[in-house]
């Protein structure tokens, strides 16, 4: 659990990077196409990269091991242990849930909005589909 959300902590950082990169130099670009790539390509970086991982082998000399002596006397039975939750558990719940309410919001916002194609009219002219509708409405985002 703790390595997915270690991944999760990695690919948050990467997007959050990505973004920092697209406010600072890009975004007042008028080339929507190399700015859709970069994005793209900050989102595909972020599944990758956090997969990546470097390793040095590093050898060390070989030390006198010293024995223990280990003892018959186990109990048998053990004590009932308090049930905990780590903090890796705490956030992933926390983590899950907000991931859960933005579901739920969004398969809501895409009844609304299938609900409001339903009750309109809808024509197309040069290729592209107007609703009219007489609603007071905010316009849709997708």
């Amino acid at each position: 659990m703790e390595t997915f959300f270690t991944y999760l902590l990695k690919s948050a950082g990467i997007l959050t990077l990505f973004f920092i990169m697209y406010e600072l130099l890009l975004q007042k670009e008028t080339f929507f196409k190399a700015n859709r790539f970069f994005l793209l390509g900050g989102m595909t970086c972020a599944l990758v990269l956090p997969l990546v991982t470097f390793t040095r082998t590093v050898v060390l000399p070989v030390s006198d091991v010293a024995y223990a002596t280990f003892s018959e006397n186990v109990p048998l039975v053990q004590e009932a242990v308090p049930l905990t939750f780590t903090v890796w558990e705490v956030l992933l719940f926390i983590y899950g849930t907000g991931v859960l309410f933005l579901i739920v919001r969004l398969v809501l916002q895409l009844l609304s909005f299938q609900k409001l194609l339903r009750r309109s009219k809808v024509y197309r002219k040069e290729g592209f589909h107007f609703v009219e509708t007489t609603d007071q409405t905010a316009p849709f985002p997708f």
